[in-house]
């Protein structure tokens, strides 16, 4: 038999726990075959998985023309559930930050969207209308321009902020109602 090294690195803690909830948590996990040990690993696991995902959102380098290429290639469906996918994470990634769900907090995301994944900046300006306006300007073409529209309009939604979205072939323009 080979013995084999454990790659995760372990660290011996001490753990208080009162003994009522130290019973249910011994019973339950006998109950599925596991130790104590064992079972609180799994749950302290998923939970880091979960609520500090931070590393799992670095960003990842691909060139400007290949994106516009891939995106071109994606179907109009494909790209709606791209983006219903990518508003659900764009909301737990502010939520994760600390951040509250509102116009600010969406502005602020939609800013390092355009500058991390676009290479661009967002414009952004409140002319004093009661409406802040957004205006992302990139060079990845049509699809991609109807992918960020879908991604920024089921975002604004998800957050219950009315906005108008519009797009055509390089620009994204976002008008948010300003009622508070």
């Amino acid at each position: 038999m080979v013995a084999t090294k454990n790659t995760k690195r372990e660290k011996m803690i001490t753990l208080r726990i009162n003994e009522r909830s130290y019973d249910i948590i011994k019973d339950f996990a006998a109950n599925h075959g596991l130790s104590v040990n064992a079972y609180l690993n799994s749950i302290i696991d998923s939970q880091a998985e979960w609520f500090i995902p931070i590393s799992s959102y670095d960003a990842v380098t691909v060139p400007k023309s290949m994106m516009a290429i891939l995106f071109g290639m994606a179907s109009k469906e494909g790209l709606e559930e791209l983006a219903k996918r990518w508003a659900a994470e764009a909301k737990n990634i502010i939520l994760l930050s600390g951040g509250e769900l509102g116009i600010e907090s969406a502005l602020d995301f939609a800013r390092r969207v355009s500058k991390y994944f676009m290479g661009t900046d967002a414009r952004v300006t409140a002319p004093g209308n009661n409406a802040i306006y957004a205006v992302i300007r990139h060079d990845a073409g049509e699809n991609f321009s109807y992918f960020i529209s879908q991604a920024f309009d089921q975002l604004f939604q998800n957050m219950k902020i009315r906005a108008f979205i519009d797009h055509d072939a390089t620009t994204v323009f976002v008008k948010i109602e300003n009622t508070g």
